[in-house]
């Protein structure tokens, strides 16, 4: 969940009634943790886990998804999910469970596992070794045993199924996810956090230095707890950094540098035949086609838009007049096209790019969506039998029938030419009106009139259902009332005959990240159909979302039936 840095706003201090409602909130949903105490034990306990100093926040992560984040200073202590009904939504952090480690049962992973969960994923059933007496979403730390045995926390996540379920499912090898992670050793939670000092050791939340000290200390070293870890790491000499002192390039350097940008993108667009979605908001063209391909010289610092006269991306692309065109749409720049043979970019030469980081990964080209495999059959009346050697009812592509045609055609010696044929009484009767006034005909009319006479049907992939009729386009509306206060909406309807259900509710959450809006997926006006709505006018991002599934653009076709107030 916090894998990508959130978005968040200011925070706000948790004093008076709402600190009191916090600790209910918090008492309430762990009674074991304080169940017994004596007044005094609990006091203590409670200015612990909720510290004066507590402030919350809200934040929006990179999938979309609200939580409020509750801090002391820069440090993370809780995470409450906006989920209610699912379990527990106030989930402590690793800091937090430092302090008071019995607030959360552990699901405990081979150590080889922290490596999966560091990089962003969910951990997965066949990853766990011991699974706590849990029900279903409710929130666990998750861990690795040492092989001095003691136990140490590196993640915390909601589980994903119940104790009983999940033996259930290793009994019969059954796969899926086992717990969903929230946050992981690595990941920032904090907008502004820093290096942890002594009274804040939680490992979990350290830079990657730390964290390499933290791992060697955990496969060498004993480990009581945390506090011992912090301690050794507080002798832990870190290296200098090496002062480099990079020049700032001129605004004539930085605009020029853009330009050549912009050229160096939709060069890569032309060479490479990538697909480009236009109309396209101009946060988007400078994003991917853009700012991938800003040269730095050696000893200059990496240009930014704002160091040049333009200051900002919808003036420097309004300003490319020969190259792109533009338009103002709700107070936005969208580039609706792009000038392929401009002079500038029919004598453009590629310039070489920065040199990317030893440790940062090739830039891997992305491959073309697939195109679902969509069949056109046909079954041929009864009638074509005596001149087409077939089997009745039998579905048959185009290829197939316009050969049952040429063994006719070679079986009665009426080939003319490769593309002529001579027509015969049989051909006369049942493929050719009756006043045809000519002796010869093309092979190509007769195969048209014979898919003219066939019943049409289709099929989508090999393992597809048949469905008789014409494919049936896909179809786009954005429909509502356009203007401030009016509420528009974009329908997506005759997704059935494309997609399953399953991968309709695929689409809708791609659209949910897309768009950041609100999606459903809904029975539609016709019986069986269903239909996928996002909340706002979003047909182009809707179109992007359908190639990456597979459909061709020729398959989809928008409505705008918005009307103005």
């Amino acid at each position: 969940m916090f894998k990508k840095k959130a978005t968040y706003k200011p925070a706000s201090s948790i004093n008076g009634k709402l600190r009191k409602q916090f600790v209910a909130h918090l008492t309430t949903a762990y009674p074991h943790c304080f169940h017994g105490l004596e007044e005094e034990t609990m006091k203590q306990k409670v200015a612990t886990l909720v510290p004066p100093t507590l402030e919350s926040c809200l934040a929006l992560t990179a999938k979309g998804e609200k939580v409020t984040l509750y801090t002391q200073g820069k440090l993370p202590r809780y995470v409450q999910l906006e989920e209610p009904g699912k379990g527990l939504s106030l989930v402590p952090t690793l800091y937090t469970l430092q302090l008071a480690p019995d607030l959360l049962p552990c699901v405990v992973v081979p150590f080889q596992v922290t490596a999966f969960l560091q990089s962003g994923a969910d951990l997965m059933m066949r990853g766990i070794q011991v699974f706590p007496q849990v029900e279903a979403g409710l929130p666990v730390a998750v861990g690795f045993r040492k092989e001095e045995g003691d136990l140490v926390l590196v993640g915390i996540g909601i589980t994903a199924l119940s104790k009983a379920a999940f033996d259930e499912s290793m009994a019969t090898s059954a796969a899926g996810k086992g717990v969903l992670m929230i946050a992981c050793i690595g990941d920032t939670l904090h907008p502004n956090m820093t290096l942890p000092g002594p009274a804040a050791p939680l490992p979990g939340h350290a830079p990657p230095i730390l964290q390499q000290a933290i791992q060697v200390a955990a496969q060498e070293e004993p480990l009581e707890n945390w506090q011992e870890v912090t301690t050794e790491l507080e002798t832990v000499e870190l290296a200098e950094p090496t002062q480099v002192s990079l020049q700032i390039p001129t605004t004539a350097e930085a605009e020029h540098a853009f330009e050549q940008a912009l050229l160096y993108g939709l060069y890569q667009i032309r060479e490479e035949a990538i697909p480009l979605a236009l109309p396209m908001p101009s946060s988007t063209l400078m994003e991917r086609h853009i700012l991938p391909f800003l040269a730095t010289e050696e000893g200059y610092e990496t240009p930014g838009i704002k160091q040049t006269s333009w200051k900002k991306t919808s003036k420097f692309l309004a300003k490319q007049k020969t190259l792109l065109k533009c338009k103002e749409q709700q107070g936005q720049t969208i580039v609706t096209d792009v000038t392929w043979d401009a002079p500038a970019l029919r004598e453009f030469v590629p310039h070489p790019l920065a040199n990317q980081e030893d440790d940062e990964p090739a830039p891997v080209k992305k491959a073309k969506p697939k195109v679902l495999d969509l069949q056109d059959l046909y079954t041929l009346p009864a009638k074509l039998a005596p001149i087409l050697d077939f089997e009745q009812a039998r579905l048959m592509t185009e290829q197939q029938i316009n050969t049952l045609l040429m063994r006719y055609y070679e079986r009665e010696s009426l080939i003319i030419s490769k593309h002529n044929v001579r027509v015969d009484p049989m051909l006369a009767d049942l493929l050719l009106p009756s006043d045809y006034p000519h002796e010869t005909v093309s092979t190509r009319v007769l195969l048209k009139r014979c898919l003219g006479m066939a019943t049409h049907s289709y099929r989508i992939g090999d393992t597809g259902r048949v469905r008789k009729g014409v494919p049936p386009k896909v179809l786009i509306n954005v429909c509502g009332r356009a203007g401030k206060g009016g509420r528009v909406t974009t329908v997506v309807t005759q997704l059935e005959a494309y997609f399953q259900e399953d991968a309709l509710e695929e689409i809708a959450e791609r659209l949910r990240v897309q768009c950041a809006a609100s999606t459903i997926v809904r029975p539609g006006l016709k019986a069986g159909s269903m239909e996928v709505m996002v909340q706002g006018p979003w047909a182009d991002q809707v179109r992007a979302v359908l190639e990456e599934r597979g459909m061709a653009p020729v398959w989809i076709t928008v409505e705008k039936t918005t009307k103005k107030k």
